[in-house]
């Protein structure tokens, strides 16, 4: 019986610095939308972090990134976010930046935190 052996292929680019560059940009926009109040276009930027993100996931959903736009799209009515739900909005907005921003992290593609190791 022949066992099937899993064929390692390495990319002859490699995007990593590319991505961190488009990463960077969008985290920049999302900040500058957010401070002018631009709350719904704040999110669609997320949704390109997302999809930067995502190809280093191991599952389509890895963290419950569906379940916080379904927590958003319930604020938004016809691409109008309803003024007494924009507090609501803004709060779900910042769960879904925090979640995406550690999965960033736990990609090696955000903050780097130094191993006491690395020292020696």
């Amino acid at each position: 019986m022949e066992e099937e052996v899993e064929e390692t292929k390495i990319s002859k680019y490699n995007q990593a610095l590319g991505q961190l560059m488009r990463l960077d940009n969008l985290w920049r926009t999302f900040h500058n939308l957010v401070l002018k109040g631009s709350l719904q276009q704040a999110d669609f930027v997320l949704d390109r972090v997302w999809g930067e993100l995502s190809g280093d996931t191991r599952t389509p959903d890895e963290t419950g990134k569906k379940e916080n736009d379904d927590k958003l799209s319930k604020f938004i009515d016809k691409g109008i976010i309803d003024k007494t739900k924009k507090l609501q909005f803004y709060k779900a907005l910042m769960e879904k930046e925090t979640f995406l921003r550690k999965l960033q992290n736990k990609q090696g593609k955000g903050t780097a935190y130094q191993d006491e190791d690395d020292f020696e």
